[in-house]
């Protein structure tokens, strides 16, 4: 049920987008149009008089034309084009494909339902556009015979990465956005490319990381919603440029949250019969913190 509320919320805003693009197409593409006006009987005027015309200076050039005489150049510029530039952005890609794709169907279908069908299609494109890679087994590094001493060195270099690059003193990336979105606060899109670089950076750190056999799948967990959180954020640096991006990301945003705490517990889990390993300056401690019976 939420997902289909979803793709209704997000047909809705390709609709109004194809309307905005409509316009403007037809903005670029119909010539002028012009109503002959209807016939207006005017007064006869009172014959004209010629104006005296002088030449003081006698340079040849009357004096009333002299005021509109320059030695400027004139420069014409030529940087401007009157030729119709293709969207760069999803957004605008999206409005125009779509605003073609309504007028083909209801020239060339009878489907009755076309419009729908056309919507439904737009959704999937969107989402396989903004969808991002997903890491696998043949991605990552895994160690087959593994000992003690690999499962410290992995949880601490995983749990260190966690917390030398933690960045403190930021908002929530949602908190961020709607100050972004709401009160127009567009210098802080700064704070979610800082927030989006931190997940990448996990991402890349765990990705380089040779993983124990026993961790893979937590490893892979792990480095798939890191990776989807970085692109969730990174999404809404887009907000006011690309709009539709960030649309399609944010309603992906809540599941890939839930998958990170999922992920992290799943972790913290798996490490949990090993903690004999581990001592009080191990940054593997870390994720203690995301032990289920602490989640709020």
């Amino acid at each position: 049920m939420k997902k289909g509320s979803q793709r209704k919320i997000l047909g809705a805003f390709v609709v109004g987008l194809a309307l905005v693009a409509g316009a403007y197409t037809v903005a670029n593409f119909t010539g002028p149009s012009y109503t002959q006006p209807a016939s207006i009987i005017q007064p006869q005027a009172a014959p004209r008089s010629a104006i005296d015309v002088s030449d003081n200076d006698n340079n040849g050039i009357e004096d009333w034309r002299e005021e509109f005489v320059t030695t400027e150049p004139v420069i014409v510029n030529e940087t401007v084009s009157s030729e119709y530039v293709t969207p760069d952005t999803l957004t605008g890609r999206t409005g125009v494909a779509f605003f073609q794709d309504v007028l083909e169907a209801r020239v060339y279908s009878q489907n009755p339902d076309i419009e729908k069908e056309v919507i439904n299609s737009t959704i999937t494109r969107l989402e396989e556009e903004t969808s991002g890679l997903l890491y696998d087994a043949t991605d990552i590094s895994v160690i087959t015979d593994w000992n003690e001493n690999d499962i410290q060195n992995y949880a601490n270099i995983m749990g260190g990465a966690i917390v030398s690059n933690n960045q403190t003193g930021l908002d929530n990336e949602i908190a961020i956005l709607n100050a972004v979105l709401n009160r127009k606060e567009t210098d802080r899109i700064k704070e979610l490319e800082v927030l989006a670089s931190y997940y990448k950076g996990l991402t890349k750190k765990a990705v380089a990381t040779p993983v124990p056999a026993v961790f893979a799948k937590q490893h892979l967990d792990l480095i798939n919603t890191y990776h989807a959180i970085s692109l969730d954020i990174e999404a809404m640096t887009k907000a006011l440029d690309d709009p539709i991006v960030a649309l399609v990301r944010l309603r992906k945003y809540e599941d890939n949250s839930l998958g990170l705490r999922l992920a992290l517990e799943n972790m913290y889990l798996s490490l949990l019969p090993y903690r004999n390993l581990f001592g009080a300056n191990d940054s593997a401690l870390v994720f203690s913190l995301f032990a289920p019976k602490q989640r709020i």
